[in-house]
């Protein structure tokens, strides 16, 4: 804990290449969903209702939403912030699908749904 008294300014140190790191990640997976999407930059930013050019800046990494707008992008394609940046969900959508089912299900049940999946994985 930082010992802080008011009118103290206090500089955060931060490792500038984990921070390169994440917004490469975040550019990564925006270009992901957006080419999945199949949408031109143009009318997603509409659909936003940010100016023409926005998402276009997004794309060529030379700007990044605020929180409010990441929001937003996440429900235009469909994904939860947290799995936006998991790069292992390719089907986000599919995988919200399953996760709702096995919320129903009781511990016999997925532990057949997991076989059938291991099994279905191998082949």
């Amino acid at each position: 804990m930082i010992d802080r008294q008011e009118g103290d300014i206090v500089a955060f140190n931060y490792d500038e290449a984990l921070l390169e790191e994440y917004m490469d990640l975040f550019h990564r997976q925006f270009l992901k969903y957006f080419n999945k999407a199949n949408v031109p930059a143009r009318v997603m930013s509409n659909d936003l209702l940010m100016n023409e050019g926005y998402v276009t800046k997004l794309l060529q990494k030379t700007s990044f939403p605020q929180y409010r707008i990441f929001a937003l992008i996440c429900i235009y394609f469909g994904v939860h912030p947290s799995q936006f940046f998991d790069e292992g969900i390719e089907r986000p959508a599919k995988y919200n699908e399953m996760l709702e089912y096995m919320k129903h299900m009781d511990e016999e049940q997925i532990t057949h749904l997991s076989a059938i999946a291991k099994d279905m994985i191998k082949r």
